[in-house]
């Protein structure tokens, strides 16, 4: 029974560390892709300069609209560090508070502004699970990836590598609940 037990844990331990190499390869799509025309821009808030990054794509672009998802209430335009800020097209949402609703936010935007692609711009880490949850609430509109890379890589801080896990576990799971039609 021992043996059976610690077979199964080390099959398991290989699947983990096996998924979690082509996790860190996925990852590795997103970073320095070229910028396609899109409707519009949307970042979801978190850690790093997601929201400079996300402006300054959109002042390069064509872009109709831009939303800021997740911003926590109180926050007004004036209040985000945006350098050159210009007010025409910029939406606040304020009713997410996690990637889930983040995509959710963004989804009612889209489609109440009939945009049909959008460049979304998160974190490099937070890409793969924010690109599952928004491909579920919009299969018809285009999504283009624009990663914010973080200054430290996984691999150079230990709290990026823990972060980096975390992310992971989130992304199985949402992947765990998307395929069972939770």
């Amino acid at each position: 029974m021992r043996k059976k037990l610690l077979s199964i844990a080390i099959s398991l331990f290989f699947i983990w560390v096996s998924g979690f190499g082509l996790f860190l390869r996925h990852i590795q799509t997103f970073e320095n892709l070229s910028s396609h025309p899109c409707d519009a821009v949307v970042v979801f808030t978190g850690k790093g300069k997601r929201i400079q990054a996300a402006y300054t794509l959109f002042q390069s672009s064509n872009a109709r609209g831009f939303l800021v998802s997740g911003v926590e209430h109180g926050v007004e335009l004036d209040d985000l560090e945006i350098n050159d800020l210009k007010f025409d097209g910029i939406t606040l949402g304020y009713e997410s508070y996690n990637t889930h609703t983040n995509a959710l936010e963004t989804a009612l935007w889209t489609r109440k502004n009939s945009f049909s692609s959008i460049c979304l711009v998160t974190g490099l880490y937070h890409m793969p699970r924010s690109l599952l949850e928004l491909r579920a609430f919009l299969p018809e509109v285009t999504i283009q990836p624009h990663a914010v890379t973080p200054p430290k890589l996984w691999i150079q801080s230990r709290k990026q590598f823990f972060y980096i896990i975390s992310e992971y576990h989130k992304f199985c799971l949402t992947h765990l609940i998307q395929w069972m039609g939770a």
